[in-house]
């Protein structure tokens, strides 16, 4: 089974010129579309080779692609991909996601 993260937005409210498709009263606090293998860079994951840079029909995605080897103390999810370094509160997150598998 693979999961596939397509271009993510995270917005808050807020007054601020936005770029098209965010709403007036919303604020863009973070925008990902994954052009470059560097943009995986802006997630801490609990295994990384599990997730890769993936390109189809033009666009790109944060896949992942292997079972993650990540082995926690305690039931948790195995596949974590965090966005590391930035701090929310109330938000508004967006992303286009695909299930390739089963």
């Amino acid at each position: 089974m693979r999961c596939i993260l397509l271009p993510l937005l995270c917005a808050t409210l807020a007054h601020a010129k936005n770029p098209g498709g965010i709403p007036a009263e919303y604020r863009l606090l973070y925008s990902q579309d994954f052009a470059t293998a560097d943009s995986a860079k802006d997630f801490l994951m609990s295994d990384p080779s599990a997730w890769t840079i993936s390109r189809a029909d033009g666009k790109a995605a944060l896949e992942l692609s292997n079972q993650s080897k990540y082995a926690p103390p305690f039931r948790s999810p195995l596949n974590i991909a965090l966005l590391a370094g930035k701090a929310f509160g109330d938000v508004i997150f967006e992303a286009d996601c695909q299930l390739t598998g089963k």
